[in-house]
């Protein structure tokens, strides 16, 4: 055995010298295999299927712990993988449970690694992450989307294993931000639904069991994706790093906005070429952005087409200061950019969302002034704290009423649990004003906004031909009609490009819209491509 040991030592010590990684990096989990003795623990079944159960769990299990509520996560020493002991993880309630390392690990931003583990059994797997060891994370942070954890992108959130009495390898792999405002993290299995074992032993094929924990450095030189791609400092809407192409509508009125990206691996090369003319054809139009990953071969290249509109679009909330196209009372005091993941849109137009302050004001309003030709006004509107109170009402004033003249177009007293796209028709040929009032109930902030948008009145039509020859795209009550000679592809997306529908149909066919709005509609049959603006009301 101790010679098995230093020949491990030596080659692990061949990997770290041929890979550049620090002896930082050599980590150690405690209790790798779960061979330590468990201290503390209570007789449980037949010593030979299920040896012990912990009683409490930071001290019995040398080296991790885990929760006592939340699931009430249960663990027991079982038969190993390699060894003589692996631990039993039971946690049967709905709700998932953590269980960690009690060491902190010292990681290098920028760096890879790989954990391995062997496991048998049932169970939903949560995920396994690694979280900034400052923190104990909740178990919506321990799965995914914190800025405070490192996640494997590949693996899927709530994944249900059904193993058997197999012992099958498991392996996620992690990349450390090379951004991170960390470099110490602890390792966490978050997970559930696990069956509890029979005091005969006769259910172990569904008892979920853990072995043989392996975290180390790995290096992988093919990495060629972004994890971020953001245009005019917000990240693109629906960003998937496998998804390598994006279209973007902009006012015409906008330079050529700029791209910026976060490569998956820092070591990765990525070139950036901007648009050139948003007016042009659609290479002048199009961004690129060309990732090499560091073995300088394995390449992706992302494309960002960018379309034009004579709409009047009102960006969102991209950074953590009140935009300055609106007026706000009492600013500084009053409203509030809300950064956080629970509560931001994530569409196209930032990454954050608007809020009323918490506390003792009672209202607030701002203002977006001196629109002309105004067709449909749409934002987004979702509930922010589940025990505020409080009423939302938008007013529009003619720029050439007296000051305090304002004319109710809509009010909202409840606010739904998500994001929820909401549409106001304005049809205003002359230049107005718009007013978002807030009054609360209750010292809690009752909702959050996002992503407004403002169209014009007038609405045209694009194409690739000037016109149409076989294909006819138009507006009915409460849909769209497409007429073609023979059969031919059809889609709808809304202005910041999200799919509403696509499809295939033969002649002539009418769909439903449910939301008002401005959608692109494209038909292509064997003659021609054809796109259209609806205006939908």
């Amino acid at each position: 055995m101790s010679m098995k040991k230093s020949l491990f030592c030596m080659a692990f010590a061949i990997v770290l010298n041929a890979s550049g990684v620090k002896a930082a990096d050599v980590l150690t989990l405690g209790n790798v295999d779960f061979e330590t003795a468990w201290t503390n623990l209570t007789d449980y079944g037949t010593p030979t299927v299920i040896l012990k159960k912990a009683t409490t769990i930071a001290s019995d299990i040398t080296g991790w712990t885990g929760d006592v509520g939340n699931g009430n996560l249960t663990i027991y020493q079982g038969p190993g993988h390699t060894g003589a002991n692996s631990a039993v993880l039971v946690n049967t309630s709905a709700s998932g449970c953590r269980f960690y390392n009690n060491s902190i690990m010292t990681l290098t931003k920028g760096g890879q690694y790989k954990l391995t583990f062997y496991a048998k059994g049932s169970a939903t797997i949560g995920n396994v992450s690694l979280f900034q060891s400052g923190a104990r994370p909740t178990v919506a942070q321990a799965t995914s989307g914190n800025a405070g954890g490192v996640y494997d992108v590949s693996k899927t959130v709530n994944t249900p294993v059904a193993l058997g009495d197999t012992w099958t390898k498991m392996e996620y792999n992690f990349l450390v931000p090379a951004s991170s405002a960390y470099t110490t993290y602890k390792l966490y299995f978050t997970f559930y639904g696990c069956t509890a074992p029979a005091l005969d032993g006769s259910n172990l094929s569904s008892v979920f069991r853990i072995d043989d924990i392996t975290f180390e450095p790995y290096a992988d030189n093919t990495i060629s994706t972004l994890s971020e791609l953001r245009v005019k400092g917000s990240i693109i809407d629906n960003f998937n790093s496998s998804n390598l192409n994006y279209t973007l509508t902009l006012p015409n009125t906008v330079t050529i906005p700029p791209v910026t990206v976060l490569p998956t691996d820092s070591r990765a090369a990525v070139v950036i070429a901007n648009a050139t003319n948003l007016s042009g054809t659609e290479a002048e139009r199009t961004a690129t952005v060309t990732v090499t990953a560091a073995d300088g071969v394995t390449q992706k290249i992302y494309k960002v087409i960018f379309t034009m509109t004579t709409d009047l679009i009102r960006e969102g909330f991209a950074s953590i200061d009140l935009p300055s196209a609106y007026t706000f009372s009492n600013a500084g005091a009053d409203w509030r950019i809300d950064a956080t993941t629970t509560n931001s849109n994530g569409l196209f137009w930032g990454a954050n969302s608007l809020r009323a302050n918490a506390g003792t004001i009672t209202a607030a309003n701002f203002t977006i002034n001196n629109i002309e030709n105004s067709g449909i006004l749409s934002f987004y509107l979702k509930q922010r704290d589940i025990d505020a109170a409080g009423k939302l009402t938008v007013f529009y004033q003619y720029t050439t009423d007296p000051v305090d003249q304002w004319t109710e177009l809509v009010n909202y007293t409840t606010f739904p649990l998500t994001f929820e796209l909401k549409s106001i028709e304005l049809n205003k040929t002359a230049a107005i004003n718009l007013k978002f009032d807030v009054i609360k109930t209750s010292a809690l902030s009752p909702f959050n906004l996002d992503d407004i948008l403002l169209t014009l009145k007038s609405i045209s039509s694009t194409s690739n031909n000037s016109i149409s020859k076989s294909i006819q795209i138009t507006y009915v009550k409460n849909g769209i009609n497409m007429r073609t000679e023979g059969s031919a592809k059809y889609s709808i997306s809304t202005l910041t490009g999200q799919l509403v529908l696509k499809g295939n149909f033969t002649e002539n066919t009418t769909l439903p819209l449910n939301a008002r709005g401005i959608y692109l509609v494209t038909v292509e049959n064997v003659q021609e491509k054809f796109t259209q603006k609806i205006l939908h009301y």
